[in-house]
């Protein structure tokens, strides 16, 4: 796992070889890939890898916004008494974490890239990138932030395709299954420019049509 970096620091892996955590249903197991290690309380954020084998409920996380990403497999339908959300393939959605939440797997098993982030406490910003050529990212916001809340700013790239991160400090190569975090400014205030990804030229296509999932995290 790659825990919240201190400023000038980066973590990263290759996130299909992290350790697994079966749910307590059984219906799946999670991979940690990074989260909030500096709060004394309940983590701020957290982002993993689901792999979800069959049909079942999900777990609640009072408080918390989520986003969800499928890698592969189909879409995910999620229920609850009073709300119906879909996980579409390859794109961004955003759900509350506080709901009693069934998920349909219309399409058999599926793997899920999920970020939680609490409200109050971390907003993100998840991006999209595909691999065909020229095709536009498509970005989701999630969370909010209480005025002056923010002292740190993060970046994600997990990729699926292999490719190269471009940030404002540099470029970073990073094969399929890559992932890396690191702080995206040395100031405690929020802001630095951009980031992007290009996928190496012949990149394999994922089931998704995905070439990386790009995270923005303010807490």
């Amino acid at each position: 796992m790659a825990q919240s970096p201190e400023c000038g620091g980066a973590r990263g892996g290759h996130w299909p070889s992290l350790a697994s955590e079966p749910w307590k249903n059984g219906g799946g197991v999670t991979r940690t890939l990074a989260r909030d290690e500096t709060s004394a309380g309940a983590a701020r954020w957290r982002v993993s890898v689901a792999d979800i084998a069959r049909d079942g409920p999900y777990s609640r996380f009072a408080g918390d916004e989520r986003v969800s990403v499928v890698l592969s497999g189909g879409d995910v339908i999620l229920r609850d008494a009073s709300a119906q959300v879909r996980l579409p393939l390859g794109r961004p959605a955003a759900f509350a974490g506080d709901l009693a939440w069934h998920g349909t797997l219309p399409g058999g098993p599926v793997q899920v890239l999920n970020l939680f982030v609490r409200r109050g406490a971390a907003q993100a910003r998840v991006r999209c990138v595909s691999l065909a050529p020229a095709s536009e990212a498509v970005e989701l916001p999630a969370g909010v932030l209480a005025p002056g809340g923010a002292g740190r700013h993060l970046r994600l790239c997990l990729a699926l395709a292999a490719g190269c991160w471009h940030t404002p400090d540099g470029l970073h190569e990073l094969g399929a299954g890559d992932f890396l975090l690191r702080p995206a400014f040395c100031t405690g205030k929020p802001g630095g420019g951009d980031h992007a990804f290009t996928p190496a030229r012949g990149a394999p296509s994922s089931a998704a049509g995905l070439a990386a999932v790009l995270l923005d995290i303010l807490y």
